[in-house]
């Protein structure tokens, strides 16, 4: 009996019940890299479970017993299945079951909860935890690498063999590629010898064996043939005030037109400096020539582009005719060489034909 303002207060102890609400537990969170996932699932009669897929995902359940007489006097334990060896103990402010970097396989999380008298509830709640294996972790890659193992100590049995005969490989190769090379180096003699290195044309001692060659054959079937020499205009005066860059890239482009205008058959070289030879095998007579010489004169009228300079020149012909006029190499190039300067005295960008007339 106990007095007071209002009077007096009886208790009688037999008459006094205690709180003996067994709370249920349940899950109020879930969490798998920062991705929430729907709880409802996992409170039901059918629970799912919670799938973490690597890499390195980390898992948080966050659980709570429904006693909401003073839930901060709630007592919870908590234990991962397959990885916590004993119960850990969290009181309501830290009711959140946390793992990251699970090794693949199976668990299942406990977790137990009491009611503001600390009254322990015999129900827990179960939630199944699956973590899958990353690529590399699966049994098929582990099948893979015994493979693989097995491959490599066969491949150390086979490695000696190999080398052995990698090396044979390697002599045998090293023998052809020397002999290839002298064959090269002798091919590059050879076009030394007979090819003129800037325009790739033949030289005067190629173009001397071609011209004896044609003679000889001239003779034989009693045919004709003509000799061009062509000097460009002004070539000196190009290459000393443009410099050599510009001497060389004109006649690398004259040899080019030259071959444009000529047929397959016709015998192109640069004897020196600016000094061209044709040997016209089809063409004897003065009408096919002067056609030939006209689209030789034709072809130089487009300016030719250097660097930032148009280059203009033109070029000067001579021709001569065998038999008319010269019956060897020496006669012939002597013509030739004649018309040539007549063609110079003639004002340049023309042909002239060695003959009494012009001579």
């Amino acid at each position: 009996m106990f007095g007071g303002t209002g009077g007096l207060t009886v208790i009688q102890p037999e008459k006094v019940s205690f709180w003996t609400y067994i709370p249920p537990i349940v899950v109020t969170d879930i969490r798998v890299g920062g991705t929430s996932l729907p709880v409802n699932r996992f409170n039901s009669a059918r629970v799912d479970e919670v799938l973490i897929v690597p890499p390195g995902e980390s898992v948080s359940i966050e659980f709570s017993a429904l006693d909401y007489s003073a839930p901060e006097r709630n007592l919870y334990s908590y234990r991962l299945e397959g990885f916590d060896k004993t119960w850990i103990q969290a009181d309501a402010t830290h009711r959140t079951a946390t793992y990251t970097n699970l090794s693949p396989g199976s668990y299942t999380l406990h977790v137990r909860g009491s009611n503001r008298n600390g009254a322990w509830s015999d129900r827990e709640l179960q939630i199944a935890v699956r973590v899958l294996p990353a690529w590399y972790e699966t049994i098929w890659i582990k099948l893979a690498g015994v493979i693989l193992g097995l491959a490599a100590v066969f491949g150390l049995v086979q490695s000696r063999t190999l080398i052995l005969r990698k090396r044979q490989q390697e002599l045998e190769a090293l023998i052809d590629q020397r002999t290839s090379d002298l064959i090269k180096s002798q091919l590059q003699l050879e076009k030394m010898a007979y090819f003129d290195v800037l325009t790739e044309l033949p030289n005067r001692r190629m173009f001397s064996d071609d011209f004896r060659k044609l003679l000889a054959l001239a003779r034989r079937e009693k045919r004709g043939f003509a000799l061009l020499l062509i000097d460009l205009d002004r070539f000196k005066h190009i290459n000393d005030t443009l410099g050599h860059d510009a001497g060389d890239a004109l006649l690398i482009e004259t040899a080019s037109l030259l071959r444009s205008v000529l047929r397959d058959s016709d015998c192109i070289a640069r004897l020196g400096g600016d000094e061209f030879a044709i040997l016209l095998v089809e063409a004897h007579d003065e009408a096919s020539i002067d056609i030939v010489c006209e689209r030789i004169v034709a072809s130089f009228i487009a300016p030719i582009e250097f660097k930032t300079e148009e280059i203009k020149t033109s070029p000067s012909i001579g021709v001569a005719i065998f038999p008319e006029d010269g019956d060897s190499q020496e006669t012939l190039y002597k013509s030739a060489d004649l018309a040539l300067y007549a063609a110079k005295q003639a004002g340049r960008n023309t042909w002239r034909r060695y003959g009494p007339a012009r001579p």
